[in-house]
């Protein structure tokens, strides 16, 4: 049994744990004891009874170093005095051995995990975005690998919103994710308007161009300097040297004059005329009291008569010019030219390969003067089949008429080479990949201006329903026969493959295409993918 004590001046006796300094008493607020002990009366000879531990709690604060009153024990009439007691708090010493060793964080910042034994204490300092529970944090915000005070960071993954502005005039598109009051984008993109690419020759764009994904687009397009006369009077000085907007070719430089004058001086007996621009003269007939064969005589064999060739006209039934043997005067009515004649380079045709001529087309339109290539045209304008888009871009072409919905009324649209003009002048459409092939189309064997690059155009609706009409009865035949000189007929090269034309449908956004081998007319948008369709150039002779 301990031995008894009395208190004489404090209210409350403490058994002494065993272990604590002389001059401190260690107090666990979550211990439990077993017993405690009090007074039943002030007899000095009275023995401790059980107390319970909640006759103890007297409201002892969370922080536990304090001072207690002085404190008085009284044994067989001796007093023991102690003075003043300071009593440790151990809670302290127990957070800082596991970490808990700090009190307060720096502006801004959160307090990490408290102490389980003293919550003034915590482990470490959070940053400030450490502040959401991981099931508060949804998409498309992203939760933080790491945490801190058993806090998560929300945030939005840089590698999938990585714009929060873009550079003007680009604009913020696609998914965006928002954090700390702030909103991040998937990409930047130009805007819709910025649909003009102004690569042509001496084209430019107008004002700041937009660029995306390496192309640079501008919301409209306009001439280099210097580039702004039509020279509708006398002509460019520099033909190929032009801009081409809105089908108007506009020239930095046009002539003054003909520059018609030859003679650097006016012979004896002539009557002469001065060009100033070139320096010359100009013979313009005889002078007074001359008899008028002083001039040259004339050598053109076209001017003096002299049209035709051996395709139409026999050698017995002929006159040669004098000047070139190839060119010839028939004698007897001229020859017809028929539909399924061949077309040389040359520009004459007949109803049978001649040997030792490159034919280059099989003519469909006697009365217009037209003829179909004897193969097909890839996109870079070479002989070959390839299926390819109308266009890059869907748009109207405001120069190119909108024809109805109406299989078989070919009315609408029918001139080909004024189409493809405009639509290799336009810009509506981005790259016009059909009527590029048949523009850059140019075959082996063409000798003369009509048939070189530049010159065959992408058929309309009405020109190829005109090849349509004697297909299989007339041009298949031909070309058939023209195999050996690599012609190719339309159903051997794709039998999945329609054809293009140049008439828009009556949207702007389609247009008419037809299967050569079931004679089947469709509107296709020009720009879908699943509308690889091939083309067959035309040209006028």
């Amino acid at each position: 049994m301990r031995k008894q004590l009395a208190i004489g001046v404090s209210l409350l006796a403490l058994t002494a744990l065993g272990g604590a300094s002389e001059n401190s008493v260690s107090i666990y607020p979550q211990r439990e004891h077993s017993q405690y002990t009090h007074f039943v009366n002030t007899n000095l000879n009275q023995s401790f009874e059980p107390m319970s531990g909640a006759s103890l709690e007297v409201g002892l604060p969370n922080r536990l170093s304090f001072q207690t009153a002085s404190v008085q024990f009284i044994t067989g009439g001796q007093g023991l005095e102690f003075g003043n007691m300071d009593f440790v708090d151990p809670t302290i010493d127990q957070c800082k051995r596991y970490g808990y060793s700090l009190t307060s964080c720096s502006a801004g910042q959160l307090q990490g995990l408290k102490c389980p034994y003293n919550s003034a204490y915590f482990d470490r300092c959070c940053d400030s975005r450490y502040k959401y529970d991981k099931s508060a944090c949804n998409y498309p915000n992203t939760v933080s690998g790491d945490s801190c005070g058993g806090k998560y960071m929300c945030y939005c993954d840089r590698a999938l919103y990585p714009y929060e502005n873009c550079p003007s005039p680009q604009v913020t598109s696609g998914g965006s994710c928002t954090e700390e009051g702030k909103t991040y984008y998937e990409q930047c993109t130009c805007p819709s308007n910025y649909n003009q690419k102004c690569d042509g020759l001496n084209q430019q764009g107008s004002g700041t161009g937009c660029t995306y994904n390496g192309t640079t687009k501008y919301t409209s397009c306009q001439c280099k300097s210097g580039y702004n006369m039509t020279c509708s009077e006398l002509g460019p000085v520099t033909p190929s040297d032009y801009c081409l907007l809105n089908g108007i070719k506009y020239y930095n430089n046009c002539k003054t004059c003909e520059f018609k004058c030859t003679l650097d001086s006016c012979p004896e007996g002539v009557l002469c005329e001065y060009e100033d621009c070139s320096q010359k003269y100009c013979d313009i007939g005889c002078a007074t009291n001359y008899i008028y064969w002083c001039t040259m005589p004339e050598t053109d064999c076209e001017t003096l008569g002299y049209t035709k060739t051996a395709a139409d006209c026999s050698s017995d039934n002929s006159i040669k010019c004098p000047y070139d043997a190839n060119k010839l005067f028939c004698l007897k009515e001229e020859k017809k030219i028929q539909e399924g004649d061949i077309l040389y380079g040359d520009g004459s045709t007949s109803s049978e390969l001649i040997a030792g001529k490159q034919p280059i087309g099989v003519v469909f339109d006697v009365e217009n003067r037209l003829a179909l290539a004897l193969t097909d045209a890839k996109q870079n304008g070479s002989s070959g089949s390839e299926g390819m888009l109308w266009s890059s871009q869907v748009g109207d072409i405001p120069e190119l008429e909108n024809c109805p919905y109406a299989a078989y009324d070919y009315s609408c649209g029918s001139d080909g080479q004024n189409n493809t003009e405009i639509i290799i002048s336009s810009t509506q459409c981005g790259i016009t990949y059909a009527a590029n092939a048949a523009h850059n189309y140019a075959p082996n064997g063409c000798s003369a201006t009509f048939c070189q690059k530049y010159k065959w155009f992408l058929p309309s609706k009405k020109e190829l329903e005109s090849i349509l009409r004697i297909y299989e009865e007339v041009i298949q035949k031909k070309l058939e026969i023209l195999s050996s000189k690599g012609a190719t007929t339309l159903q051997e090269i794709r039998t999945d493959c329609d054809y293009w034309t140049s008439t828009e449908y009556r949207d702007g956004n389609n247009i008419w295409s037809v299967g050569l081998s079931s004679d089947v007319w469709s509107s296709s948008k020009k720009n879908n993918t699943y509308s690889k369709e091939c083309v067959r150039p035309v040209v006028k002779f």
